[in-house]
């Protein structure tokens, strides 16, 4: 027998019909009956690692399996239902449901706006994410908009997830896969942003999900809070950028905290993530043995020209000691110019102007750490700056860089974005 609340954690509130224990007695029940999720993997695979996830928590629950290059879609398709059903990854309280996979398709429990893929496999048919997830409130219209950038490909369909009273509430929006802006309006909607509004965003590709872009909005500010899978190694809502032709993905990676998405607390529903420090997932670069100069950029989007933003986030310089040398980890973040196009790696690096004019490795620095500025091994600190946007700015680009001689190893795992000009009041509303 299970328990109500397992069932109710596990099946999508906004799509799916909730049962009762007496209308989930055992495996085998119809489908139909239990609301359901169907995508088929297409191709084969690159080789590597291959994750999905959920988001009906904000540390995300997920199960990861290993490709081997050239294996056909339904090998992984029959493989990653055997780890699901294997590892009760999400949790559904027992045998009562049995993942299906037949030939390339999966069928899942519950709604497809809650699945998403993450890792390193980047055949099958997986979409590229989207990046740059912005979420800004409007006190005087009482609405929600919603900015982002899409890959060059473009989505059959992209999927909004909304969770709200501490997951209490859900809601879920499909629109057209070349989007790349929504305005949510609260005057239709009954969420609750005084508890803050949790926002996740992800394409569809031939029913595939892509990796999610997601952001927290809480009154004036907006916070990546999520325990999220990454994404080719590369953390949601952030881009790599590299001195090479293409960035070797081999120079980014992501490194896992205690296994933190494994816990959840007494008594809850579903894993929180309350502070910072609690983000199971961090962002490392690292220079090979011959040196070089890489990074991570995201911008923050339809923001308010003539207003003051603080900026924070969290860097590390994990192991690095005072013997090594010939390497600086910075954070720089300016704002941007109307009309303009995104900043390149030369101009990154500090390399060529800005489109201020500005130029030099200094431009735009919040912080900076090498050789003779350490954190505490492993430990992050937070860097804070203010931004005033001039009046013909609506957006600011954040970009880490890191450069080293030799072999090096950095870290990032947290950013945050808090509106100054925004009154208490108007963030309260």
């Amino acid at each position: 027998m299970f328990t109500k609340k397992a069932i109710l954690r596990n099946i999508v509130v906004a799509t799916c019909i909730l049962f009762t224990l007496a209308d989930i007695t055992a495996m085998g029940q119809p489908l139909e009956r239990l609301g359901h999720c169907n995508f088929s993997l297409t191709g084969t695979a690159s080789g590597g690692k291959l994750i999905l996830a959920e988001n009906l928590n904000r540390n995300a629950m997920f199960v990861s399996l290993e490709t081997k290059p050239g294996e056909s879609a339904s090998i992984v398709a029959q493989r990653l239902a055997e780890a699901i059903n294997s590892s009760n990854a999400f949790n559904w309280g027992g045998a009562f449901f049995e993942v299906i996979a037949s030939g390339d398709t999966i069928t899942l429990l519950g709604s497809c706006a809650q699945y998403m893929s993450a890792g390193t496999e980047v055949g099958l048919g997986i979409p590229k994410p989207p990046s740059s997830l912005s979420c800004n409130f409007d006190s005087e219209s009482k609405s929600v908009t919603l900015r982002w950038i899409n890959p060059s490909e473009d989505y059959d369909s992209i999927k909004i997830v909304l969770n709200w009273d501490h997951y209490d509430h859900r809601g879920e929006i499909e629109i057209p896969g070349t989007s790349e802006s929504y305005v949510l309006d609260l005057n239709k909607r009954s969420i609750n942003l005084v508890t803050g509004l949790d926002v996740w965003l992800f394409g569809s590709s031939g029913g595939v999900p892509s990796n999610a872009a997601a952001i927290r909005l809480d009154g004036n500010s907006q916070e990546e809070l999520f325990g999220i899978p990454f994404a080719n190694d590369i953390a949601p809502n952030w881009k790599a950028w590299s001195l090479d032709t293409a960035p070797n993905m081999e120079k980014f990676t992501c490194s896992i905290k205690n296994n933190l998405t494994a816990v959840r607390e007494k008594g809850k529903r579903y894993n929180s993530i309350k502070t910072n420090d609690a983000k199971p997932f961090k962002q490392v670069l690292k220079t090979p043995a011959q040196g070089g100069t890489i990074g991570i950029w995201r911008k923050f989007l339809g923001l308010t020209p003539g207003h003051t933003y603080k900026l924070s986030a969290r860097l590390s310089t994990l192991e690095m000691s005072a013997n090594d040398t010939e390497w600086s980890f910075s954070m720089h973040a300016v704002a941007d110019r109307t009309g303009k196009k995104e900043l390149t790696s030369n101009q990154m690096a500090g390399l060529e102007a800005l489109p201020s004019g500005e130029t030099g490795p200094q431009v735009g620095r919040i912080a900076e750490h090498g050789p003779g500025k350490l954190t505490a091994k492993n430990e992050y600190v937070i860097h804070s700056a203010e931004i005033t946007l001039p009046e013909d700015s609506d957006s600011i680009t954040v970009w880490l860089r890191h450069t080293g001689k030799g072999t090096s190893r950095v870290g990032f795992d947290w950013i945050k974005l808090e509106d100054l000009s925004m009154t208490g009041n108007e963030s309260e509303k």
